[in-house]
């Protein structure tokens, strides 16, 4: 390589690409409800949205996945969702405004309440109770754990 151009390198490694759902004897047993849910994730890192991705659809859920809150709230107004997972940190609109928006077209249409998750690394339990008073429906935290994510989903969309 040249200094100071950096160096460009492809990596091939053979494998087999799994597009099937994980039996449902692999599932833990939160995940095992998850079926058909469609999931609206809004996170501004593509590894978290990969993850995200992968492990809903994995249970068979429909994903769709956006890069910020403005993304979320117009999606969120255009179609009906499950549940919504919302990042609080992203450029353009943060995770609090977009719930708060989200939850105000729902009040001025009269849809029903969607049950939004706070995803983030803040995971304190002031902060997790901030998330909560600002009408978040749970939280998720990051790094994701797969037990963990399909737990708090269902525990969202399935309460009591």
């Amino acid at each position: 390589s040249t200094l100071g151009q950096g160096t460009t390198m492809t990596v091939q490694i053979p494998a087999e690409v799994a597009d099937a759902p994980l039996p449902v004897a692999d599932l833990p047993p939160a995940a095992r409800s998850l079926k058909g849910l469609s999931i609206l994730a809004a996170d501004d890192n593509a590894t978290n949205r990969m993850l995200m991705e992968i492990l809903l659809q994995k249970v068979g859920c429909e994903v769709v996945m956006v890069d910020d809150g403005q993304a979320a709230v117009d999606l969120a107004a255009a179609q009906s969702f499950d549940l919504i997972l919302m990042d609080i940190s992203m450029p353009k609109m943060d995770g609090l405004e977009a719930l708060r928006l989200i939850r105000d077209a729902e009040t001025t249409a009269e849809k029903p309440h969607t049950p939004i998750l706070a995803v983030t690394a803040n995971a304190m339990r002031h902060q997790v109770d901030e998330y909560l008073s600002h009408g978040f429906d749970g939280h998720v935290a990051k790094p994701i754990q797969r037990d963990d994510l399909y737990q708090k989903i269902a525990d969202a969309v399935r309460p009591g």
